[in-house]
């Protein structure tokens, strides 16, 4: 057997050992949480999106939870994925929800939890999802929202918001009739967002490879290629960042 052969086979094991799981499985869960007191939510999927619908009545966030996981058999795959579960802890009022499983065993195998979250509307949202889309309705607190891989869609009824995602669109609507303050950010994507009448902002569009455009009435402003500023209204209390870096800046 020739040196060229030789190599072939000795990488066949590291192949292998890199190769995803053949087989998977799924299974949902559900249950709420009594959360009189709550003033934040905070959660954290590695691998599946996040939605949080806001409501106006209630003391009790409502869960629901897809727990997905592989295998090298079906018959693995099935037993694997009962080893996967939803943890809740609270930290003050901030209540922390998140995917957990045996990490020795099963960080190799893809383990995902996408998660339906039901919460009073008030809430502040701290969510962070690896790989995955994040969306939020009707939520009025404070939001920050950040995906490595996946698209962002947000209602914004607060005074601030952090909303990244390192390659996915973003469409955000800003529908409080006050100030809005933060940043909204695309590594890899477009990001259109909307304002209500009554809203105030002092506005910074820019992208390094796309277009920048506006529908707004902004007052005193700038504009250039692919970098616009002004304000809107009489400019709010803070500044909103708007940046994508391959992709357009749609504001309306």
């Amino acid at each position: 057997m020739n040196r060229l052969a030789l190599s072939f086979v000795a990488c066949l094991p590291f192949l292998a050992g890199c190769s995803l799981p053949a087989f998977r499985a799924k299974r949902t869960v559900e249950f709420a949480v009594p959360a009189p007191q709550l003033t934040a939510l905070f959660c954290e999927s590695h691998n599946g999106g996040i939605t949080v619908q806001g409501r106006k009545q209630g003391d009790e966030v409502k869960i629901k939870a897809e727990l997905s996981v592989g295998g090298t058999t079906q018959r693995e795959a099935d037993d694997n994925v009962q080893l996967l579960e939803v943890a809740t802890e609270w930290q003050g009022g901030t209540l922390r929800v998140f995917g957990k499983f045996p990490q020795q065993d099963l960080g190799r195998m893809s383990p995902g939890f996408t998660f339906w979250i039901d919460a009073p509307e008030q809430v502040a949202l701290d969510c962070t999802s690896h790989n995955g889309g994040i969306t939020a309705e009707a939520v009025r607190g404070d939001q920050k929202l950040v995906t490595h891989n996946g698209s962002l869609r947000s209602e914004v009824h607060g005074g601030r918001a952090h909303l990244v995602t390192h390659n996915g669109n973003v469409k955000v609507d800003f529908a409080t009739a006050g100030p809005v303050q933060g940043n909204v950010e695309s590594h890899n994507g477009s990001i259109e967002a909307t304002f209500a009448a009554g809203c105030r902002a002092t506005l910074e569009a820019s992208t390094a490879n796309g277009s920048v455009t506006s529908k707004l009435p902004l007052q005193e402003m700038e504009s250039k290629r692919n970098r616009m500023s002004g304000k809107l209204g009489d400019g709010g209390e803070g500044k909103l960042v708007l940046s994508s870096h391959n992709g357009s800046v749609n504001l309306r």
